[in-house]
């Protein structure tokens, strides 16, 4: 499909193609793969991540499991890490998974489902991901780590991208709690903030909130 897309003065945005899936679907989330430039998109209806040719809007495969190591459930966001690999929200089985984009391959499993009894610790539901560029002064060092937003557990946390350790918590304190954050975004010290923030969009509160990359505490 063709059309026109409104836009602030002198952008002139153009709308220039829709590239359908076949129904039933949910896509929730989608990226683009840095080495191939194929479109990476979380089905969260089919449980698998559909990879599609960008110009032609041709399916050419599905990542969904791979000789019995996974099966999605429910995935929700989608993105790359710095090393390549794709990252996904399997929010149905409250972990975060990296696969081998070409084939599909599963490398490892981030974190770990929380336990109902749990008040701290573990993912609920994992339902964004954000993978900012390696940085000294971020948790996830050189390696970036794996930025989660999830609502259920009311928190934003960091993932080391090698051992799925946690590095670091957005919680957004006692009297103003994440009531439910849906998205996180990360910004490296020197674009504009000193030291790095936390982007996190709560939609439980109708707020898009700010917080110190290291110290936790909202600064916005």
């Amino acid at each position: 499909e063709e059309g026109s897309v409104r836009a602030g003065p002198g952008l002139g945005w153009k709308h220039v193609r829709s590239l359908g899936l076949e129904l039933p679907s949910e896509p929730f989330d989608i990226a683009v793969g840095p080495r191939d430039g194929l479109l990476y998109i979380a089905d969260s209806l089919k449980h698998k991540i559909i990879v599609m040719d960008p110009t032609s809007g041709k399916v050419l495969r599905w990542l969904r499991e791979q000789r019995g190591d996974y099966l999605l459930n429910s995935p929700c966001s989608v993105s790359f890490s710095h090393s390549g690999l794709l990252c996904v929200a399997d929010s149905g089985k409250s972990r975060v998974l990296l696969l081998r984009a070409a084939d599909g391959r599963l490398i490892r499993q981030l974190g770990a489902p929380a336990e109902p009894e749990q008040s701290r610790g573990g993912l609920a539901f994992p339902f964004s991901l954000s993978t900012p560029p390696p940085g000294e002064d971020l948790p996830g060092g050189t390696d970036g780590g794996v930025w989660v937003a999830d609502p259920r557990g009311r928190r934003a946390v960091c993932l080391d991208g090698r051992t799925g350790r946690e590095l670091a918590e957005i919680l957004g304190g006692d009297a103003e709690r994440l009531k439910w954050p849906n998205g996180v975004q990360v910004v490296a010290g020197g674009q504009g903030v000193a030291g790095g923030c936390v982007w996190v969009s709560d939609s439980g509160r109708n707020l898009v909130r700010r917080f110190d990359i290291l110290s936790g505490e909202e600064t916005a």
